[in-house]
C-alpha cells in the first residue's frame, strides 16, 4: 500500500546554504542534502539544499530560512512515502 507515511520534501535555494543547513540539523534534528547547481540566465553557482520533514514542522522550518535569509527561495512538495533513516525502514514497506 502506497501513501500511508506522507512527508513534505523542501527545497531551498539560498545565499547561506551552510548556515541553514546547520540550523535545520541542530534545531530540527533533520539531515539535510545538499546538491549543486546554478542558475540557467545567471550561471551563478548555488548549493540546494534538500530536506524531508513531517507536515507539522514546516512551520519550523520556514521559520529558520526566514530569520537566516529573507531572500530565500522555497519550494515545498509533497511526497507520498519515505523510508530510510529516520523515517520507517525500508524492509517494513
Amino acid at each position: 500500500i502506497e501513501g500511508l507515511n506522507p512527508k513534505k520534501a523542501i527545497t531551498i535555494i539560498s545565499d547561506n546554504p551552510n548556515e541553514i543547513a546547520g540550523k535545520v540539523t541542530t534545531l530540527m534534528g533533520r539531515g539535510v542534502t545538499v546538491y549543486s547547481g546554478h542558475g540557467y540566465y545567471t550561471k551563478t553557482p548555488k548549493e540546494i539544499l534538500y530536506v524531508v520533514i513531517n507536515k507539522q514542522e514546516v512551520v519550523k522550518l520556514k521559520r529558520i530560512v526566514q530569520t537566516t535569509d529573507p531572500a530565500a527561495f522555497i519550494a515545498i512538495h509533497d511526497v507520498r512515502d519515505v523510508f530510510g533513516e529516520g523515517f520507517v525502514d525500508i524492509s517494513k514497506a
